[in-house]
């Protein structure tokens, strides 16, 4: 069996052309074509390595004798996106941006308004701020970048400037939020008598 490129004959191995031919062996093979048929790898009687004459049922060409399975799922068990257009989730953003908009306003009210440093309600107002923010602000933002990183790999995104906006802002005002609330917490604990 004389199959590809023989040294002995100089050559590929065949009779006439290798990409087609008659009734003799031609191109890469006994039985002409890359198929994953048989053992040897070809899967036709005879012809030409890409479809020829006098070939079985089975043919030759490039035939692996099943159709490749087409899946809707990718390993992960995901399923791919509809084909639509998608952006960025406004329904994590907002949250982030609202948390980040309350903790401010709670401290602005304790550094400016009526509690004292020595106060508990100080300290147990700062400490909210700070798990308003810190917190559950964060894990909004957090929650918004993974649902957006989902919806790159799954179909067609598109940025929205207004929603990078909001994204941007609501990370400012929590950054603002907690530090400003850990700082109120540090100036509680200064002021203490312990």
């Amino acid at each position: 069996m004389s199959q590809g490129f023989t040294p002995s004959s100089g050559g590929f191995s065949g009779g006439q052309s290798g990409f087609g031919g008659g009734s003799q062996n031609s191109g890469f093979g006994d039985s002409g074509g890359f198929s994953a048929g048989s053992p040897s790898g070809a899967s036709g009687s005879s012809g030409g390595a890409f479809g020829g004459s006098n070939q079985n049922a089975s043919g030759s060409g490039f035939n692996s004798g099943s159709a490749p399975v087409s899946s809707s799922r990718h390993s992960s068990g995901k399923k791919r996106g509809s084909g639509r257009l998608q952006s960025a989730p406004l329904e994590w953003i907002l949250p982030g941006l609202v948390l980040g908009l309350i903790s401010i306003g709670l401290n602005a009210w304790i550094t400016f308004g009526s509690p004292v440093a020595t106060d508990t309600s100080f300290f147990a107002v700062a400490v909210i701020a700070w798990i308003l923010a810190g917190i559950l602000g964060v894990l909004s933002v957090g929650k918004y970048m993974a649902t957006v990183n989902e919806r790159k790999s799954t179909g067609f995104y598109t940025e929205d400037p207004v929603k990078k906006l909001l994204f941007v802002s609501a990370a400012v005002l929590l950054l603002i939020a907690v530090l400003w609330s850990a700082g109120d917490i540090a100036l509680w604990a200064g002021k203490r008598s312990w």
